[in-house]
């Protein structure tokens, strides 16, 4: 699902055992508006990196939400190729929290900065709802 940067995604049905994947694209902006006036051809998108997010440990870990959290990118394809010749355990839930203690540290490195919580979490306008005092899962 293709969202824009400030947009609200909603992901419906994921149970504790899935992993959200975020991939961030860049594309430039000038050249998409001439072609979508023009009909002239589309400026092509670069990935910028990924992370996976996964649920039970952002439960476990996190308190089942993060807040306008910088996560730093991997290259795109990194993990699955890595876990695939055996060179890493696969450990997504490890894997997110270097993402998140990388991100201030590794000031080159591609990041992204995201909200993630329960729809439950959701006021009326579909903005969070954050306060001091909510009880802990």
């Amino acid at each position: 699902q293709d969202v824009e940067v400030g947009e609200i995604c909603r992901l419906k049905s994921l149970t504790l055992d899935s992993s959200v994947m975020v991939s961030v694209w860049a594309e430039d902006a000038d050249r998409a508006v001439a072609a979508a006036k023009f009909g002239g051809p589309t400026a092509p998108r670069r990935a910028c990196g990924e992370v996976r997010i996964p649920l039970r440990h952002l439960v476990s870990k996190y308190d089942g939400a993060l807040y306008h959290s910088w996560l730093a990118l991997d290259s795109p394809g990194l993990s699955d190729s890595v876990a695939s010749i055996g060179l890493v355990s696969g450990d997504e839930g490890e894997a997110l929290s270097q993402a998140l203690l990388n991100a201030p540290r590794q000031l080159i490195q591609p990041k992204v900065c995201l909200s993630l919580c329960k729809i439950e979490d959701l006021g009326p306008p579909g903005q969070p709802l954050w306060v001091a005092d909510a009880p802990r899962a």
